[in-house]
Parts: structure tokens; sequence; C-alpha cells
């Protein structure tokens, strides 16, 4: 029976780890690996702005949601099915209700 050969990549940072390993020393390459380092930073940074954007809108929706309930209760029904939701109609906001069908 075959040994089974591991190929997922090492995580080590020392070169000496690996089999096969050299020194970068083209420019290019080290500015290239920098601006990608760069990149990722401003990647991650917009990430979680973009994620704290989201929650922010989802607490106010939640919020909002609320007031509607408790200013026009009539609006819900109760029992299963059916929901609430905000329509826009010629340039008015309106909270509007439906019944499972």
């Amino acid at each position: 029976m075959p040994e089974e050969r591991n190929t997922a990549a090492p995580t080590s940072s020392n070169p000496a780890d690996y089999e096969r390993a050299v020194l970068v020393q083209d420019d290019d390459a080290l500015l290239m690996e920098a601006q990608l380092a760069l990149k990722s930073s401003e990647y991650y940074r917009a990430s979680a702005q973009t994620e704290v954007l989201r929650l922010e809108a989802e607490a106010l929706r939640a919020r909002m949601f609320y007031r509607l309930g408790a200013t026009y209760p009539d609006v819900e029904r109760s029992g299963s099915g059916g929901g609430t939701g905000i329509r826009r109609f010629e340039g008015a906001l309106y909270y509007v209700g439906w019944d499972a069908r």
C-alpha cells in the first residue's frame, strides 16, 4: 500500500524548513510583494468598514420596524404567515401588511 503524501503547504516562515528556498533579491518582485501587502491591508480595512455599515443598517432597520409596529399596530396581524414591509409609492412612504395566502 502506498504511503500517503501530504501536499498541504507548510506554514513555517523559516526557509530552512523547506526542501527548496531562495532569497528573493529582485527589486520588482520585492516591490510587488510590498504593494500586495498594502492592498491586502486596504482590503481588510474596507471589509471591516463594510461589515460595520451592514450591522448599523440592520440595527436601524430593526428600530424602524419596531417604531412602525408600535405606532401603527393595526397593520400587523397576529398569526402565522404574512408579514409587514415598507413601500414607496408616488413619493410617499407606506407601512404595509399582508396575510398568508
